[in-house]
């Protein structure tokens, strides 16, 4: 019960991650395009542009990361498991769960107090809250610690 649970919610979770990391990734084609339509073509570039394009290349990096080792999609935790068998794949799988874990707990804890260090300090020429960008690490982690938990109920 408990373990369908958990495995729903992280599967929802991973939808919706995959979801703003595409949101993310348009974001970033099209201020990447819109840097160098106005570089090349314009002579004139627009400053926010390449702001805008880093700090959505962080949230779709972040987020993405942490749906994808739900799918199993990271090529090299994924190629670990695929060389174990037996008792050797599971001990392995519950040690990368664990290693997950810990770092999910990392990315909260310190993308915490980074948040709470730089939350309203405006970026250079958006203008938006750094916070915000460094939320994504807070989120990520979040993913990370909840796909992880899925994944031991699942080994």
């Amino acid at each position: 019960m408990f373990a369908d649970m958990v495995r729903n919610f992280s599967n929802k979770l991973s939808a919706l991650y995959f979801h703003i990391a595409t949101f993310f990734m348009l974001v970033l084609i099209f201020a990447t395009f819109m840097q160098v339509f106005t570089r090349y073509i314009m002579n004139s570039s627009w400053p926010w542009t390449e702001e805008m394009a880093r700090y959505s290349f962080i949230w779709m990096n972040m987020i993405g990361a942490a749906a994808g080792f739900r799918k199993g999609t990271l090529v090299a935790v994924d190629n670990m498991l695929n060389i174990a068998t037996g008792l050797t794949h599971l001990v392995m799988s519950l040690i990368i769960m664990l290693v997950v874990s810990a770092i999910g707990f990392i990315l909260c804890r310190y993308g915490t107090t980074l948040v709470m260090l730089v939350g309203d300090s405006p970026s250079v020429t958006m203008r938006i809250p750094m916070g915000f960008v460094h939320a994504a690490s807070i989120v990520s982690g979040f993913g990370f610690i909840v796909n992880a938990a899925a994944g031991v109920l699942v080994v």
